[in-house]
């Protein structure tokens, strides 16, 4: 979908700060629209340091191993433009040297004719045939390798976009959560380049970036060394070489220590937004599995290759350019600041013209030598501009490889991450059919610490659920209960004891074929930055595209009510994955395009989330979870054997609570289902084993009736409870 340009830009209070669009500029930008007032570019400059790390020229040999398996993941994604990229880098290495060279023969050349009166038209027509090659050989390769990099940015950057994302959503939850591994993510995700807007993607394009350095680098020596050794030799033989040489470096060592910054960035006023709906939801889905919040979720139903896959077919749906954040295609802001440009322009050229005035001193006072000077004017100059400039590109290169080998470095590691949770080998179900009578659970003296915990979350836990009964475990918050849940789940795995699956090691079983009998809703629920069809959805993924089972799961949850009520009803999303771009806002300014601005103005900023997440109360959002697992909980799914909820009810009123414990019992059927709460409701009545939990242990086990006829804490706590509605 694209975006239409508005009348207005914003809803202000503040009439007189007015985003008129007369006043502004629209342009396309892929999947975005970016909107410029006119007239208001500015320039700055930015003093760099020329050396500032030339040291970690050691990083190349620390990391060949890691650039050689850069180069062989290029070749695999575009070999084609790898070979014509080395055509056109390698013979560059040693056209500048070759140019030079010939240029010290015309110099000789000249001098023979100055001193013998005899010139050999032979000779210099085959120097000036060779320099004119070599020069037009130079500008064809630099285009042909600048054209092959921007095509090989193009194509790495989807691929390493899907693979990040393929690789982090594999992680397990205590993978994933370890601090090691989470400050990797957050350098693979890009999060230190986020607005909300836009991911830069730092890996994405460290693929291409390493090749480009790693050759510019190798080349950029090869051609020092060969430019020294010709302009040593100018050097010496002239007398004024070494000053001519200093005038020539002046213009360089200027451009050196002043380079030219962000054109507009700072005082400019923009704003760039985009409706584009499937680069929305890919963004949505890469924030889903890079959000360490979701891998719960993730990992326990069976996420990781459908998001995956999901996240590529929109790549492939948008295509190279359209599937790019705003931050790789930002180059458009900056084509303005000629003022500027022009004042560079002005004193460069000036400082050009220092050795041609040091060569008019010279003619003056030497008239003979005018022609020889001439012929080193111009060597000495391309020499010194040459050395100096590939210098400077050198350092940057350098400096830049560092940064993209680490960023790769990263993804290499997580990619080759081991899961703390190891798979099984053994296939569940032997027979599907036997899922639609449920699933039995044996728990043998379960204990549990959390990771870098001292103290047990559960201990000693015994019990036997057979198949199609109804467990429902109760105890205070920190008990235990949810734990219980992660346990059977393997979101962690037990520290002592075992739990078994039909009567089998649940460790040893297919960690997918074991996800795919259950369907789960968490108490720490999470909800991911997609539409709420999506959010719905996105519990079976095998059915994700059914709308009308979609349409059942909301009407179950009692949640579609609520949607049908929002303007964008199933096309609503909780939280925006892309935010709005701007910049310099005027004063007053509080919405652009219709949404809320978060920073002052007159500075850089992004456009809020949406704020659908706080139309929606806690209940409301609890409703949304519940219709999530109700896509794979149906009565008629031969595929779910299990059914587990942890706290479903916690935000919901008396009313809601009772609706959904209804619904409960009868979408069960014949399945098993586990039910924690800290509330004793209706649907402890109907349990088949109660759990009572206290102090992370299993004190009282029974059904409803037995457990309060044993008059113990479990009953204790019924009445507490049943007093507050008498």
């Amino acid at each position: 979908m694209s975006a239409s340009i508005p009348e207005k830009l914003d809803n202000q209070d503040d009439q007189s700060s007015n985003f008129d669009i007369a006043s502004f500029q629209h342009k396309r930008l892929g999947a975005w629209d970016l909107y410029t007032k006119r007239d208001t570019w500015s320039w700055s400059v930015v003093i760099t340091s020329p050396l500032g790390s030339i040291g970690t020229l050691s990083t190349y040999r620390k990391d060949l191993v890691y650039v050689l398996r850069t180069l062989g993941d290029l070749w695999d994604i575009a070999g084609g433009l790898i070979v014509l990229y080395f055509l056109a880098i390698v013979p560059n290495m040693f056209l500048p040297s070759i140019g030079l060279w010939y240029s010290g023969q015309l110099i000789k050349q000249v001098e023979i004719a100055i001193e013998t009166r005899v010139i050999d038209p032979d000779e210099l027509f085959k120097i000036i045939v060779i320099k004119f090659l070599c020069s037009i050989l130079q500008l064809a390769l630099d285009f042909i390798s600048e054209k092959t990099q921007a095509m090989l940015r193009l194509r790495s950057r989807r691929a390493y976009i899907a693979r990040v994302a393929r690789a982090v959503s594999r992680l397990d939850v205590p993978t994933a959560s370890d601090p090691i591994i989470q400050s990797k993510l957050a350098q693979l995700a890009g999060q230190a380049f986020t607005t909300g807007s836009s991911m830069h993607f730092p890996s994405a394009t460290a693929a291409v970036a390493v090749l480009s350095q790693s050759t510019t680098v190798a080349s950029t020596i090869i051609s020092i060394i060969s430019q020294v050794w010709v302009l040593f030799a100018v050097l010496r033989a002239q007398p004024d070489g070494v000053a001519l040489a200093a005038t020539t470096a002046v213009r360089y060592v200027f451009s050196l220590l002043y380079s030219q910054g962000f054109l507009g960035i700072a005082n400019s006023t923009w704003a760039a937004t985009t409706e584009n709906q499937a680069y929305i939801r890919m963004m949505g889905l890469y924030n889903s599995v890079c959000y360490t919040k979701h891998r719960q979720e993730i990992y326990t139903n069976n996420l990781a290759t459908y998001m995956s896959d999901a996240f590529k077919g929109l790549q492939d749906q948008l295509g190279d350019i359209n599937s790019q954040p705003f931050w790789d295609l930002h180059e458009e802001l900056f084509d303005s600041g000629a003022t500027m440009k022009q004042l560079r322009a002005f004193l460069e050229t000036a400082l050009k013209e220092l050795p041609k005035g040091l060569f008019m001193l010279r003619a003056i006072h030497t008239p003979l030598s005018i022609p020889v000077s001439m012929a080193s004017l111009n060597v000495v100059e391309q020499s010194t501009s040459s050395f100096l400039q590939q210098f400077v590109n050198m350092r940057w290169h350098i400096y830049h490889f560092s940064a993209s080998m680490k960023t790769l470095r990263v993804l290499y590691e997580i990619e080759v991450a081991e899961n703390t949770i190891s798979d099984g080998k053994v296939p569940y179900p032997e027979n599907a059919q036997n899922l639609r009578s449920g699933i039995s659970i044996e728990f043998r003296d379960v204990s549990f610490k959390y990771p870098g915990k001292v103290d047990y979350a559960v201990r000693h836990i015994s019990f036997r659920v057979e198949a199609g009964q109804l467990c429902v475990i109760v105890g205070t918050n920190g008990s235990g209960k949810s734990t219980l849940l992660k346990l059977l789940t393997r979101v962690y795995d037990v520290s002592e004891g075992e739990i078994l699956v039909d009567g089998i090691d649940i460790k040893t079983l297919k960690l997918h074929d074991l996800h795919r009998a259950m369907s789960v809703l968490f108490q720490d629920y999470s909800h991911f930055q997609l539409s709420l069809r999506d959010n719905i959805a996105i519990g079976d993924p095998e059915n994700a595209s059914d709308d009308d089972r979609v349409l059942e799961a909301a009407r179950l949850s009692g949640v579609d009510s609520i949607i049908e009520k929002l303007p964008e009803k199933y096309d609503t999303y909780l939280h925006r994955p892309v935010q709005d771009i701007y910049n310099n806002i005027p004063p007053g300014v509080k919405k652009l395009f219709g949404r809320e601005t978060t920073v002052n103005a007159g500075r850089m900023g992004v456009g809020s989330h949406d704020k659908t997440d706080t139309w929606l109360s806690g209940g409301q959002m609890q409703k949304l979870a519940v219709a999530r697992t109700f896509m794979r909980s149906l009565p008629d799914d031969p595929r779910v054997g299990l059914l587990l909820f942890d706290e479903p009810s916690a935000h919901l009123d008396p009313r809601a609570e009772y609706d959904l414990f209804a619904r409960l019992r009868t979408l069960r059927g014949e399945k098993t289902m586990f039910f924690s709460t800290h509330r004793f409701g209706n649907l402890t009545r109907h349990a088949d084993l109660i759990l009572y939990m206290h102090d992370s242990a299993i004190i009282e086990t029974g059904t409803h009736e037995q457990l309060l006829e044993r008059g113990g804490q479990y009953a204790e706590l019924w009445k507490i409870q049943a007093q507050a509605f008498i």
